[in-house]
């Protein structure tokens, strides 16, 4: 005896249900019986296929999102997310290739040291692009861009030359593999005075009271605290706190007699190194004195030394400006970096851009510091002579990350976003930046809008410069669309 049941419908072969297929019962039964088999497989096949396609639109939707944050928008997939449904003209996502477009040049008239994908500092040849890294992580955090900065200290890589003075520490040696992987960090060890042990270097900064930052790489030997500062003859300091090497902590610093400590800072590298830089000036001084010092476990500076205990240096620095940059290498005399900028002008510029209207999304990478110089340019669209430009200006105001947006045209200022803060804490940044006759728009990370209503727009631009002025920046990223978005899509897509 057979029997089953298939879309409410029972079928036999003994006469249990009144759809016998005995004696001839089939032919009566046959084809409902295979109508109900498909109509039950047709229902499982849709009920498949809603679930995939329920699933491909959650999907989209999360990949929209990840977009938006990433500041890459494409396009609608009938999924709600108020992002734009249009595709950007101009899409430089340096963070991602980790390459420069080929309708771009880049200039910067020297070397210069970068943090490459294996997290180790890494050398860049003149005019050419460097693309930054987190030195834990291996992230790529984009283009870096820095202003133009001189090292004044001089073999600040060779601490064992004559231009180093000891107190009471033995001439350094070769020692360590340092932050760039190679064996060239040396060893700051301290002899059995009960004093302070340190090595330091005087270094003029061509003005009285100049502000200046000192930076050093150093890591953890017999040795687990150090002090970076500098001081002057005659009186005053800029004293950075005790950096804790075990732990990767700085405490409070301190000056005095005319020195101000501005700010400080501690950077984790791998491999045991950290980055420690101190910003300040001393007041009526212009020659200051930068000194790495060993601190002893209770944390005082002056101590009986432990003969040939200490910890190891890399790559001094000190520099006229409010930020440390990648450092510099000198022998004999101070050297300068030039500034970097990356360009576009002809028909790689021109195949992209309108001149009626448009968006720009810039993204900027982790660990921005900027000058309060009011020239610090992240992009400027221009005619060449300044007279018709959009420009995106990064600055510190009040030591304040600070951004705005200024439209020229024919020589005559249109807007000035008047500066759009950012906590200063806050570690990467969007700004959205849109274009239209009388309706000229600035945000940024997702903020209060700036808009202007009254304004003509600049005439003739051909070309795209990215850095050229005060700042140190990774940009992440560069969007642009032949449309003025709206000011909701342009908070959406600014928002981190």
């Amino acid at each position: 005896m057979t029997q089953v049941t298939i879309n409410g419908n029972t079928y036999s072969d003994a006469g249990e249900s009144a759809k016998d297929m005995r004696s001839g019962g089939h032919r009566a039964y046959l084809l409902p019986l295979l109508g109900d088999t498909m109509a039950v497989v047709g229902q499982a096949a849709i009920n498949t296929a809603s679930a995939q396609a329920a699933a491909i639109q959650a999907q989209a939707a999360q990949a929209l999102a990840q977009a938006a944050q990433a500041g890459i928008i494409a396009v609608s997939l009938n999924v709600p997310t108020g992002l734009p449904a249009c595709r950007p003209a101009l899409l430089l996502n340096f963070a991602k290739t980790r390459r420069l477009d080929p309708r771009m040049t880049f200039s910067r008239a020297s070397s210069a040291l970068f943090t490459d994908a294996n997290g180790f500092l890494a050398t860049a040849a003149a005019n050419a692009a460097r693309f930054d890294h987190d030195s834990i992580t291996g992230e790529c955090l984009g283009l870096l861009i820095e202003e133009q900065r001189a090292n004044l200290l001089l073999y600040s890589d060779q601490f064992n030359n004559a231009a180093w003075l000891m107190d009471n520490v033995s001439t350094p040696s070769v020692a360590a593999i340092s932050p760039d992987g190679t064996l060239n960090a040396y060893k700051l060890a301290e002899n059995t005075a009960v004093a302070p042990h340190s090595l330091y270097q005087a270094a003029g900064m061509g003005q009285a009271g100049a502000v200046a930052t000192a930076s050093i790489y150093v890591k953890a030997a017999e040795r687990t605290k150090f002090r970076l500062y500098f001081d002057a003859i005659g009186g005053g300091q800029v004293l950075g706190g005790v950096v804790d090497l075990s732990a990767g902590t700085v405490a409070a610093g301190s000056a005095a007699s005319g020195g101000v400590l501005l700010k400080q800072s501690v950077t984790a590298l791998k491999n045991g190194w950290f980055r420690v830089t101190v910003t300040g000036y001393i007041a009526g001084k212009s020659t200051y004195f930068t000194h790495a010092q060993c601190i002893d476990p209770s944390g005082a500076g002056a101590y009986e030394g432990s003969f040939g205990s200490g910890l190891y240096i890399f790559k001094a620095q000190i520099e006229l400006g409010e930020f440390a940059t990648s450092q510099i290498a000198t022998t004999s005399a101070a050297v300068t970096r030039p500034v970097d900028y990356a360009a576009m002008t002809g028909t790689g510029f021109s195949s992209w851009f309108q001149p009626e209207e448009g968006t720009f999304i810039l993204g900027y990478g982790a660990a921005m510091s900027a000058s309060s110089m009011l020239d610090s340019q992240s992009l400027m669209v221009s005619d060449g002579s300044g007279n018709n430009a959009y420009v995106l200006r990064f600055y510190s105001f009040n030591n304040v990350n600070t951004f705005d947006a200024i439209v020229v045209s024919g020589g005559a200022g249109q807007m000035d976003s008047e500066g759009l803060a950012l906590a200063a804490s806050a570690s990467a940044a969007v700004q959205a930046f849109g274009y239209k006759v009388n309706n000229i728009a600035s945000v940024i990370n997702g903020g209060a809008v700036a808009v202007d209503t009254v304004n003509a727009l600049p005439v003739g631009v051909d070309w795209l410069r990215l850095g050229g002025g005060g700042m140190v920046q990774t940009i992440a990223y560069l969007a642009y669309y032949r449309k003025r978005l709206a000011n909701s899509e342009l908070q959406i897509m600014s928002n981190l």
